[in-house]
């Protein structure tokens, strides 16, 4: 059978991997190896979908995605987050068309079944008529709620009852995220979505933002041979970096003073505030700066100083969030939003922004050098198959952390995207 076929191929990528640190091209376009992915990790592992500040108020809702199953998030009249499948409990029409708005119902177009913000089943038209009074709607039930679960004001969706809780799938990356997602007191809010549909497949985008410092000399070159967006000081200087996986996800730590430099001062006690005391303790008596990361299977953070049309004397901090949904095996969708902190005065949060679409959006510049690459890599990895190679610092020895996690000291290293990949064929070979 393919499935078992594919499984087994998956089990010896696993041990070839971590002998060589070598991987088949055909996981980048195998439509056969796509089919598993579906399975065995997006209808299984906790997905993120979207944030509670994009629902701020009673009523308000967006549409988000699992492959092509979709669902409303939505706030109801409690203000309580609520997940449902969007889908009609009658005859499975969707109940939702919209992508964002504010609604106290959803009203199927179809027959007109109603249900309200908490997925409750309120009106059946006709009622007497088409059932004669032989239906009940507390038996038949409402719109079909999936597990969800929140963190940081992450919204996650799982479409397994057997997997673990979503703390325990977060693992120690939780501290890690705290770092980017709970910097006051108030939390953050996501400014966006900005979608793009990319000719790249969903993996190669989270394992570059997990692991490849490697590539933004070449890559990113251009911020420093051109009148820049990005101030250019990162590509030069040899700052000391930590490479860390933790949990699901890896991210680089970079040893460059006061973290705080890059945001306005009048923010700095808020944030000192809503950082965890652990979170706090290491950037400040280490100076280390949180950079970019993210976590199996498709999550992507990233904190850095981004200039803005001001000039690059004009740099801030900033933050920003993707996430991939699969559409094929060489076709994705991107969700980015820019991060900034609720409770941050509005002309930063503007400024954030213009530095986040200048860099990060779907138009910026940072964004469009990777995707150029890794629609490339797509594209090279159809037809005959080649050992593509993570095998950078290979057999470099972890060093003492003071916090979560297996942490290298190197200025390049690969080792959290072999953590991302240990983890892909752990669940495409049923290892997990």
């Amino acid at each position: 059978m393919a499935v078992d076929r594919i499984q087994n191929q998956m089990s010896d990528a696993l041990e070839v991997l971590e002998q060589d640190g070598t991987v088949p091209d055909d996981i980048y376009s195998s439509n056969e190896i796509f089919e598993l992915e579906q399975d065995r990790i997006f209808r299984r592992k906790w997905i993120p979908v979207g944030h509670e500040s994009e629902i701020p108020d009673e009523g308000d809702y967006i549409v988000r995605y699992i492959l092509e199953e979709s669902f409303i998030v939505v706030r109801d009249e409690e203000g309580e987050v609520q997940v449902f499948a969007n889908e009609c409990c009658h005859q499975g029409r969707q109940v939702c068309h919209g992508e964002m708005g504010n609604a106290s119902h959803f009203r199927c177009p179809y027959h007109g079944w109603t249900f309200d913000n908490t997925g409750e089943l309120v009106g059946i038209p006709n009622l007497e008529d088409a059932y004669q009074g032989n239906i009940d709607k507390d038996e038949v039930g409402g719109l079909r709620q999936p597990r969800f679960d929140t963190y940081d004001g992450l919204v996650f969706i799982c479409l397994s009852e057997e997997t673990e809780p979503l703390e325990d799938f977060l693992g120690d990356f939780k501290f890690y995220l705290d770092y980017h997602l709970k910097r006051t007191s108030e939390g953050m809010e996501l400014l966006g979505p900005h979608r793009v549909i990319k000719d790249t497949n969903w993996k190669i985008g989270v394992i570059n933002n997990m692991s490849d410092h490697y590539h933004s000399l070449v890559t990113h070159r251009s911020f420093a041979d051109v009148p820049s967006i990005l101030p250019t000081d990162r590509l030069e200087e040899d700052e000391p970096r930590y490479h860390i996986h933790a949990g699901p996800g890896g991210l680089e730590m970079a040893e460059t003073g006061s973290w705080f430099d890059i945001y306005p001062e009048e923010m700095h006690d808020s944030m000192r505030e809503g950082l965890p005391e652990e979170n706090l303790k290491l950037m400040e008596e280490k100076g280390y700066t949180p950079i970019n990361g993210g976590f199996f299977p498709n999550f992507i953070i990233n904190t850095t100083a981004v200039a803005t049309p001001e000039g690059e004397d004009s740099a801030i901090g900033m933050t920003y969030v993707m996430m991939y949904r699969p559409i094929s095996a060489t076709q994705s969708e991107a969700y980015l939003w820019c991060a900034v902190e609720k409770n941050a005065p509005e002309k930063y949060k503007e400024r954030a922004h213009q530095a986040f679409v200048g860099a990060f959006g779907s138009s910026g510049v940072a964004d469009q050098d990777d995707a150029k690459n890794w629609m490339s890599v797509t594209k090279g990895s159809k037809g005959t198959t080649m050992d593509l190679r993570y095998d950078m610092q290979k057999e470099t020895k972890p060093v003492d952390w003071d916090a979560p996690g297996t942490a290298y000291h190197s200025w390049f290293n690969e080792a959290n995207a072999r953590h991302f990949l240990r983890q892909y064929f752990e669940a495409m070979s049923g290892e997990d």
